[in-house]
């Protein structure tokens, strides 16, 4: 059976991607949709000014430079919410984690109304490594004419570069960073 699902609300469509910086840029995109549909993590100031909210991320996240991993993308996330005494939310699971698969976890977060950050792949055609928000799953389920099934999974994303609501193969997906 085919499935579909997607956030209730869509996300903001964000376009401060620059320098590599797609781990802040992500996590700005998660931070505006909880402010409005989850939990005020952010301030108003930081709501109405995203581009300032993604400098201060990258303060925390990738502070010399763009690009960064799933522990320094958590850590980022978990530091910049100490400072403002609030809880830390953030964890991942990549693909070599054999308890949860990623997309497990990407489904059971959009079945729980809450985007996440999903990790590209470098073979990823047109993205490369890249960080983006998943607000959305459908799998498909084919048959081929000697009766094998297939099953083909996609990830609705906001990629940070202004485009949402489109879709990803997720062979290219390698983990998930989420808030708990």
């Amino acid at each position: 059976m085919d499935e579909k699902k997607t956030l209730p609300y869509s996300t903001v469509a964000v376009d401060n991607n620059v320098n590599g910086t797609c781990g802040s840029t992500a996590a700005t995109i998660m931070f505006l949709y909880y402010y409005d549909h989850i939990k005020k993590y952010i301030t108003e100031k930081e709501r109405n000014s995203y581009n300032s909210l993604t400098k201060t991320l990258i303060s925390y996240i990738e502070p010399k430079g763009g690009g960064t991993g799933y522990s320094a993308l958590k850590s980022g996330i978990n530091r910049f919410l100490d400072a403002r005494s609030k809880s830390r939310i953030a964890d991942y699971v990549t693909d070599s984690n054999i308890i949860t698969s990623p997309f497990a976890k990407i489904k059971s977060c959009i079945n729980n109304k809450k985007p996440c950050i999903v990790g590209l792949e470098s073979s990823t055609p047109k993205y490369g490594a890249h960080w983006v928000v998943g607000s959305g799953y459908t799998t498909y389920k084919w048959s081929k004419p000697d009766a094998t099934i297939i099953v083909q999974k996609f990830i609705q994303m906001n990629d940070g570069w202004g485009n949402k609501g489109k879709y990803i193969n997720y062979k290219y997906v390698d983990g998930t960073v989420y808030f708990k």
